[in-house]
């Protein structure tokens, strides 16, 4: 698959176009696919720290996770499907809540991030109702 850099891209790195456009990516696995050159720019192998310029090409294979590592893959093999109660629950935990700032009660012994051995956590909580409410995810 081929992607255009447009203009409201121009001058963001490689990293942060990937959390704008495909945020399901993992960072571990865009680092592992751009060292191997999976994931190309104009043809050639970028890094994630590389600016883009409008009119550039960034090349992603349509099986590119498939080439990836198992282990790079981290969490899009092992997603959790979140329970329409324990978004209800986080949000009973919410104390305040605008656009710039969230106060959350956070229950103890729940996660703020996913990681081993953790089957959910506060982000993929709210991930969880960003995608019920059609919203972009935080």
């Amino acid at each position: 698959m081929e992607r255009h850099i447009h203009e409201d891209d121009e001058d963001i790195r490689v990293d942060r176009w990937f959390k704008r456009h495909m945020p399901d990516v993992s960072h571990g696995l865009l680092q592992k696919s751009l060292r191997k050159g999976i994931v190309r720019l104009d043809g050639k192998k970028a890094e994630a720290n590389t600016r883009l310029v409008s009119g550039q090409k960034l090349s992603i294979p349509d099986d590119w996770k498939d080439l990836a590592p198992k282990e790079a893959q981290g969490n899009s093999q092992n997603k959790v499907e979140i329970s329409e109660q324990v978004i209800n629950d986080l949000e009973q935990a919410i104390l305040f809540e605008d656009n710039f700032v969230l106060v959350l009660n956070k229950p103890a012994g729940l996660a703020v991030q996913g990681g081993t051995g953790q089957k959910t956590s506060v982000d993929d909580i709210f991930r969880a109702r960003a995608h019920k409410r059609n919203q972009e995810p935080p």
